[in-house]
């Protein structure tokens, strides 16, 4: 810093902290008073023959003598704190004083300073006196006295600043091992389930188990893959608790945790997920799932017996509901193997409740009520804890708690999820010899989850999210690994077919049981649309993380654009999700959005003289196509759902088409893109999430989208969109496209400003825009006819949708 202005040293008044100084002293005081009596009526108050004796009365001995020791110390330091402060405070204002006293001869000399906020400390003579020949060397020396002393008051300042913060550092760092969180306090935590919980012991456990949770900082970096480091002592001491708690003990903290303090509940099961986690490490000590209490271990690895009417049966069930009674409600990332088991867990009872309902309500029942090991492990159920009014509806309520429970811990690790998805990974994330990724997703699929598929929705609603991030090398590969597994998954025939028909023949299908698993595939598909039109991934965003999962969608030939297998699979994908209305309605937006953000992209291909304009154009073609035979297999399993065991006809299947094409031509609304393309390797770069939403007009049908003619029109738009066009003079055109602001509107907005049907004079038809978009790229350089051309031959006709044949044959796989 610069020498101070007088300005500057005047802002320095010390005498205002030594109120600080003062109050520290007294609180410095208070402790040291009060830290013998509270150590007192611990150690020499209780009486050890007849009073309190026994492991908890040694643990509350020592931590009563550390307590002594600690504010003991913390009362010396806060008077070394108010010390500091006093002697600062006093070496400031000796060196402001020398400083005003100096300022004061220069004055009594003649001399005053030009200006309080000069960092020079230049002299000038007084008003009113005459200047004489020696005033130049005169004034110089004071300067340069007026400036030492100045530079002498900023060395207090920073001396008392150094002082004060080094006394402060020390606060921090005052807390023993002893009171901080180590194995030792685990153990002495553990120990107090032997005679009970008190309130107190409970409320001193919360705070620990509060405290030993990872910060949002630790928790990112999991997320990114990396490893969370936590202060020494965290992992010992989370090990040494949950190791020393018998199941019954732990089922009693985590049910007088919920009861006492929800937010300790939580952190219970977040440091269950904490201690399991093999990236999380401190202290020379890293936690890991081998580091979980064996009798955990045990549980979360147990697969349903195979005796369906043995007691161990039942006892399976017991332990499955204590171990999502545990882990209930967790928000912290469990380790990559146990976030696998717990998914697995819940995939057996899901798989056993789809193929026997009936033991959604017989085995909730007896797991509680009659278990042996529910019995002698204190099994109790909070949620529903008196069940004679409705006991069918409260014991399938208990089954299906049991299995989000498990699999919301689970699937906060995304890399579980990515090995559930595709059974990469093997024995090293905690997939068993033989996993049988379809099996597993069909049983977790297929069950009918209370609340519409959105907890089995956490394998997948991730996905674009870690899509988004392409220069975090990690999340972008692990979000194509995962997308990729869920890919094949839903694209293989059979597992179409169970997902069109998930009770068999003629039931319902995935978006019918579970919409918001719909919603789910088709968020985690968004990022992905260009490579499912057929397009490299190099040329869309994708980096080579995410490039290696993505190639060869649909087999090993280099033309994957005219891949018949790999568009059937595209199909399907999108016939699946278009089984959900709202998932349907999300892709068919999405598709759109994806088509209006390649056609911006556009402008800057045709002026580099680069063919990616053309790809642009098979990509929007494809993905309209692909679409439109998406919707179309859903109409037709529709169909067949309401009309069993019949034969569907000709007039049917147009009417079926006709049916498709309304829903896809009015689904595709005036997309809210207005141009302002970025890059050609921006495929995949759409802020979804922030959008402007579109505002249908209060009357009549916005005719965006009523033919491929139409389709083409948006595209357009967003091609001269991305020219940045201002107005031409044209006054009607300028009028119908532009803001009073120069602004240009959306296409939504100018197709309802001019909509015949609103009746407001005379309007600008869409033929009419057609014209005037084509006029001005033209005038722009901008040639569209191979553009057009290109869409429409990968397009085809909005009125032709697959037939039922091919449906049969190429979706269903009926050969």
């Amino acid at each position: 810093m610069p020498t101070p202005a007088r300005s500057d040293v005047d802002m320095w008044r010390p005498h205002q902290m030594l109120p600080v100084a003062a109050s520290l002293r007294a609180v410095a005081g208070s402790l040291e008073a009060k830290s013998g009596p509270i150590r007192n009526a611990v150690v020499s108050d209780i009486d050890r023959v007849t009073g309190w004796v026994g492991h908890s009365r040694a643990s509350a001995d020592d931590r009563a003598e550390a307590e002594k020791k600690w504010l003991t110390n913390l009362s010396d330091n806060f008077e070394d704190v108010a010390t500091a402060i006093e002697q600062g405070c006093a070496n400031i204002a000796n060196q402001r004083t020398a400083l005003d006293a100096l300022q004061n001869g220069a004055l009594d000399a003649g001399y005053v300073l030009g200006s309080t906020g000069d960092t020079n400390w230049t002299l000038k003579r007084k008003e009113g006196e005459e200047e004489t020949d020696g005033d130049a060397a005169a004034m110089e020396s004071w300067r340069t006295r007026l400036v030492a002393q100045a530079n002498e008051v900023f060395h207090a300042v920073q001396g008392a600043a150094s002082s004060l913060q080094s006394e402060l550092g020390q606060l921090t760092t005052l807390t023993p091992a002893s009171l901080a969180l180590n194995g030792t306090m685990g153990t002495r935590d553990a120990g107090m389930a032997k005679d009970g919980y008190t309130p107190e012991e409970l409320r001193t456990i919360g705070q620990h188990l509060k405290d030993a949770q990872l910060t949002p900082e630790q928790i990112k970096a999991l997320m990114d893959g990396k490893t969370a480091d936590v202060p020494p002592g965290v992992v010992s001491y989370l090990r040494n608790l949950f190791g020393g708690l018998s199941p019954k003990d732990a089922l009693a903290l985590r049910y007088g945790l919920d009861a006492s303090d929800p937010a300790a509940g939580t952190a219970f099961a977040n440091d269950l997920n904490t201690l399991g986690n093999e990236k999380v490490s401190g202290g020379g000590t890293s936690g890991g799932y081998d580091e979980l209490p064996g009798w955990m271990k045990d549980i979360v690895g147990e697969r349903i017996p195979g005796d369906r009417g043995s007691d161990e049966f039942a006892n399976y069930f017991a332990r499955s509901f204590a171990l999502g009674q545990l882990f209930n409600g967790a928000t912290t990332q469990p380790g990559t193997k146990l976030g696998t088991q717990l998914e697995l867990k819940s995939a057996d009872l899901a798989e056993l409740a789809r193929s026997n309902p009936q033991y959604q309500t017989a085995m909730s029942d007896l797991l509680v009520q009659h278990s042996m090991w529910g019995e002698a492990n204190g099994l109790a159920d909070p949620a529903h804890p008196d069940v004679s009014d409705n006991p069918a509806a409260a014991f399938k309520d208990r089954y299906d708690d049991t299995m989000r429970s498990l699999l919301n811990a689970g699937a906060l690790n995304h890399e579980s999820s990515t090995a559930i998805l595709t059974g990469h990974g093997g024995a090293d994330v905690g997939l068993p010899a033989g996993y049988d990724s379809n099996r597993t997703l069909q049983s977790l699929y297929g069950f009918h989850w209370e609340d519409r598929g959105t907890t089995v929705g956490h394998l997948t609603d991730w996905i674009d999210d870690y899509a988004g991030d392409q220069g975090n090398s990690y999340r972008a590969g692990l979000s194509a690994d995962a997308f990729r597994g869920m890919y094949d998954f839903n694209t293989d025939p059979k597992n179409f077919t169970f997902l069109m028909d998930m009770d068999g023949a003629h039931s319902g299908s995935l978006g019918d049981v579970n919409p918001e698993l719909a919603k789910s595939l088709e968020e985690a598909t968004r990022p992905y649309l260009n490579v499912l039109g057929g397009g490299n991934p190099v040329d869309h965003g994708f980096g080579d993380e995410a490039t290696g999962h993505l190639l060869h969608l649909g087999g090993e030939g280099p033309e994957i654009a005219n891949d018949r297998e790999m568009q059937d699979q595209v199909r399907r994908l999108f016939g699946v999700i278009s089984s959900g209305d709202d998932a349907q309605a999300s892709l068919i937006r999405d598709i759109g959005i994806q088509q209006a953000h390649n056609a911006e992209h556009v402008p800057l291909a045709l002026n580099e003289g680069r063919g990616f304009a053309g790809d642009l154009a098979a990509r929007n073609g494809w993905l309209q196509s692909l679409l439109r035979d998406g919707v179309m297999a859903d109409q037709l399993d529709d169909w067949h759902d309401k009309n069993p065991g019949n034969d569907i006809d000709d007039d049917t299947v147009n009417n079926l088409k006709s049916n498709t094409k309304d829903i896809v031509t009015k689904g595709l609304d005036a997309v809210p893109v207005v141009g302002g393309a970025l890059s050609l390797g921006a495929g995949i770069g759409i802020d979804w999430a922030s959008l402007p939403q579109h505002e249908a007009g209060d009357s009549g049908n916005i005719p965006t989208h009523v033919s491929v003619n139409d389709t083409l029109l948006e595209q357009h738009w967003s091609t001269w969109a991305a020219t940045h066009p201002r107005p031409t003079g044209d006054i009607e055109m300028d009028r119908a496209l532009f803001s009073s602001d120069g602004s240009l509107k959306s296409l939504g907005v100018v197709l309802d400003q001019n909509n015949p049907d609103h009746g407001e004079g005379s309007t600008i038809g869409s033929d009419q825009l057609a014209v005037y978009l084509n006029e001005q790229l033209r005038a722009g350089g901008l040639e569209l006819g191979d553009y057009d051309s290109t869409y429409l031959a990968r397009a085809g006709n909005d009125n032709d949708a697959i037939d039922y044949n091919s449906y049969k044959r190429d979706l269903l796989g009926d050969k």
